[in-house]
Parts: structure tokens; sequence; C-alpha cells
């Protein structure tokens, strides 16, 4: 009896070396480098506040796409970079989706959050727009499209 209560104590403080903070941190990162650990991938949450939710990569393409979507699966937003002849647009597409929401609210979003969102994307977009145009150097997208950086 003696053994048992031995070996169970023992399995205890074994399993509770094996599930510590710094344990489990070097089992989940074993042979990645500290770029490769904090790099964002498909997948990893992305925090934006206290009162919104989390938002999770779903894509990237690089040089062409970013994806985003929320935990709740309620929130998209994509950004794609389409070539053109003379130049290249950056198409920003955010989505929300609020299928519990009252007819108040739905109102609210409507009349208020939309506009604002409009307001808030077109600056956000306008300032992309102002950095890239200010590099002036082009960028080679796949084999034949260009951009400026």
């Amino acid at each position: 009896m003696k053994g048992l209560a031995y070996g169970l104590a023992l399995t205890g403080v074994a399993a509770t070396a094996a599930y510590s903070k710094a344990a489990r941190r070097s089992y989940l990162t074993w042979g990645a480098t500290t770029d490769e650990v904090n790099a964002r991938l498909p997948g990893d949450e992305l925090p934006l506040g206290p009162m919104a939710p989390a938002m999770r990569v779903e894509m990237v393409v690089p040089e062409r796409t970013l994806a985003f979507r929320s935990v709740d699966g309620n929130w998209g937003w994509i950004f794609h970079l389409l070539p053109r002849p003379t130049g290249t647009r950056l198409i920003s597409r955010n989505r929300i989706a609020t299928p519990d929401a009252s007819w108040p609210v739905r109102i609210v979003n409507r009349a208020v959050l939309e506009p604002g969102s409009l307001i808030m994307e077109r600056r956000m977009l306008l300032g992309i727009k102002k950095r890239t145009e200010r590099t002036g150097r082009p960028l080679r997208m796949g084999r034949s499209a260009l951009i400026h950086e």
C-alpha cells in the first residue's frame, strides 16, 4: 500500500511538472524559432479589445489576399490586391452578421454603425494609398502584374 501511495504521488508530481507553464510552452514550440512562434498564421486569434470579438486569420495568399473572421463567425474582413493595367486596387470587404439582433439594434446598425464604418474604412484605405504612392517603388506580384509598394 505504501508503494502505491508513493507511485501515485510521484505520478502527480510528474504530471504537474509536465503540464507546468514552462514545460507546456517548451513542447508546444519545440524546434521552432522565436520568429516562427510569434508569426501570425491562419487560425491564430487576434484580440481587438475588450468589447470586440477576437479575429482569426482565415486565409493568407502572399502578395494577394488576407482574410480574417471573428471567432463567433459573425464578422469577416478581407483585403485583396487586384492587379490592373494602371496599377493595383486594394479591395476591402467587411461583412457583419447580426443573426440574433432585435429590430431596434438592426436599425442602429444601419443608421449609425454602417455609415461610421464607411468613414473609418475609407480613411484607412486613403492612408494606405498615400503611404503606398509615397514610396513609388514597384513590387512584382507573381510573374506579370506590377504594383507600387
